[in-house]
């Protein structure tokens, strides 16, 4: 099939046809135009921000009382990864509320098979947990809700505001970083 531009005959099929703006009948291209603002750099990604601020979130060190009193003061959605003492495999504990309002803890089973991994009782499998966690993050599949990143890591916007949080650990729930966001 052949179209005109610039007065010219394009070959638009799978044979080549002469290249529009190399010695064409309109001149010499013209620059491409360079905006007078820069353009906003992309954000962080969740899966990002779930990497960088592992010590955070995947305490698998930590007991299961220590996890349930962090999550109980913190608001609806918040999570933690832990590692089961008597099942040997990961736990995802989410502070999601009862019907009355009272905060409560919910654990789900994360079961591993050779490569992948996945939450008790889903279809959907992973390649690690922090693409599992990023999937929940923004879609609930056969949780109640999504997962809420504590606010610090959301709102952070570089690399810098990451290294922070990270370096506290667990320490970043009791925080001043933490509770600063949860007051505003």
């Amino acid at each position: 099939m052949m179209e005109r531009a610039s007065g010219q005959e394009v070959e638009t099929g799978d044979m080549p046809g002469p290249l529009l703006g190399v010695n064409d009948e309109c001149g010499p291209p013209l620059p491409v135009p360079v905006p007078s603002l820069p353009l906003p750099l992309p954000g962080i990604s969740i899966l990002d921000k779930l990497i960088r601020t592992c010590p955070v979130w995947l305490q698998l060190n930590s007991r299961e009382e220590k996890v349930t009193e962090i999550l109980h003061s913190e608001p609806p959605g918040r999570f933690m990864v832990r590692k089961d003492c008597t099942l040997s495999n990961m736990v995802l504990s989410v502070n999601f509320p009862r019907f009355d309002g009272v905060p409560h803890v919910q654990d789900y089973p994360i079961k591993e098979d050779k490569s992948i991994m996945y939450l008790n009782g889903s279809l959907l499998v992973f390649e690690d947990i922090f693409k599992m966690v990023a999937f929940y993050c923004v879609s609930r599949d056969i949780l109640p809700s999504t997962l809420i990143l504590p606010q610090a890591i959301a709102d952070a916007t570089n690399s810098e505001e990451l290294q922070v949080v990270s370096h506290l650990g667990i320490d970043f729930w009791n925080s001043h970083i933490n509770k600063r966001y949860q007051e505003e």
